[in-house]
């Protein structure tokens, strides 16, 4: 997720110096809407645990490192297994992350490019 948001901030950065700030603006709020989605379902998987936890879990969500340690939770954890105070098991929280993410920004960040590639006035090769 690191490399995605490196990509979509050069992106962004592009339709800005390219005068084409609406399509900033919407990369801008996919980006926003996945993280706030995202930090909502944090909050929902943690919410029965300590203040810390709640915030240790959403300081990796908002470093965009959830992704891996989704990963690595689910594979180290047996899926079955549910830690105590979170609402699902780690495999069912990982699938839960990626389908938030391909809704809020993966899907509607690739029919935005294609829009401004469509709209754009020059092609660069």
């Amino acid at each position: 997720m690191i490399v995605d948001m490196v990509t979509d901030i050069v992106m962004i950065a592009k339709y800005h110096t390219e005068g084409r700030h609406t399509f900033a603006i919407a990369a801008t709020i996919c980006i926003s809407l996945c993280l706030g989605v995202q930090s909502l379902m944090v909050y929902g998987q943690n919410s029965k645990k300590l203040r810390g936890r709640q915030v240790k879990e959403q300081l990796i969500m908002f470093s965009l490192l959830k992704p891996g340690i989704d990963v690595w939770r689910s594979e180290t954890y047996v899926s079955s297994k549910r830690e105590e105070g979170t609402a699902v098991d780690p495999r069912t929280e990982l699938t839960y992350a990626r389908a938030v993410e391909l809704c809020c920004e993966s899907v509607p960040g690739t029919v935005l490019q294609l829009v401004a590639l469509i709209h754009a006035k020059e092609v660069e090769r």
